[in-house]
């Protein structure tokens, strides 16, 4: 198995990136699991939230789209190391290995990775990396992450913003975390081409949104729009998010 990518946009490349997702897995994973999930996109960030929350749920395939090749490294090198080690020793290189250690097998490994993803300047092990990992992924249960290891095969990484999934047909569940607020590379804010994602919906399909539990200027105006609250969850870590479920209305 080879990871399968997309790059829809070469000449774009937004420098941010995460070694870790500051939000909740297990909280995305409590939200979804009542609902079928056919084909999903996700914002790919490092991985977690569509490896082991979106994943074990879906039944057909994946789409992890990032507007950073930093991020698709390192959640990809993620990918690679759980098709080729297992979940179990990919836990423990997480978890218990030194930083040496996990240099060692990224670096044996990083050709696996497609070229332009493979140049990106972004270390998977720096300074405070490893602490990262190790809090992060000892709050994975191992059995989320074995039931990944058997779905990677439906997992596809596109290069490009969530405009770009438009090509990729239509899902019944749209992961988007904090993005609404932020600048696509046209310099528009999503929030104002939420038609657009709208379009991306299969008809009673679902769109998962990570949001400031605050912020209430997003809830109103996908309210005014129609958008049907389903549920919605606060992660309390270093960062609290409200995690809300969504079923948007049927697009003519």
């Amino acid at each position: 198995m080879t990871v399968v990518f997309k790059d829809a946009y070469k000449t774009y490349d937004n420098r941010n990136y995460y070694y870790v997702p500051n939000e909740g897995v297990l909280a995305w994973r409590n939200l979804l699991k009542r609902i079928p999930i056919y084909r999903a996109a996700a914002i790919c960030s490092s991985g977690e939230i569509g490896l082991f929350s979106i994943l074990p749920l879906v039944r057909r395939e994946l789409v992890l789209v990032d507007h950073s090749y930093g991020s698709l490294k390192v959640a990809m090198m993620k990918y690679i190391l759980l098709e080729i080690k297992g979940a179990e020793e990919t836990y423990r290189l997480f978890t218990r290995a030194s930083e040496n250690e996990l240099l060692g097998e990224v670096m044996k490994l990083r050709h696996l990775l497609p070229d332009r993803v493979c140049a990106s300047d972004v270390s998977m092990v720096s300074k405070g990396a490893q602490y990262r990992y190790k809090k992060e992924w000892n709050n994975i249960p191992q059995k989320l992450s074995k039931k990944a290891v058997t779905k990677l095969g439906r997992v596809r990484f596109v290069h490009g913003d969530i405009m770009d999934l438009a090509e990729e047909g239509k899902f019944g569940l749209l992961y988007i975390s904090n993005a609404l607020e932020h600048l696509n590379r046209h310099r528009e804010s999503l929030i104002i081409r939420i038609e657009q994602i709208e379009s991306l919906i299969n008809p009673g399909g679902y769109v998962v949104i990570a949001t400031h539990p605050n912020d209430n200027y997003e809830n109103k105006l996908l309210a005014k729009r129609g958008w049907k609250l389903i549920d919605s969850v606060i992660f309390d870590g270093s960062i609290s998010w409200a995690q809300s479920l969504y079923k948007p209305p049927v697009v003519a």
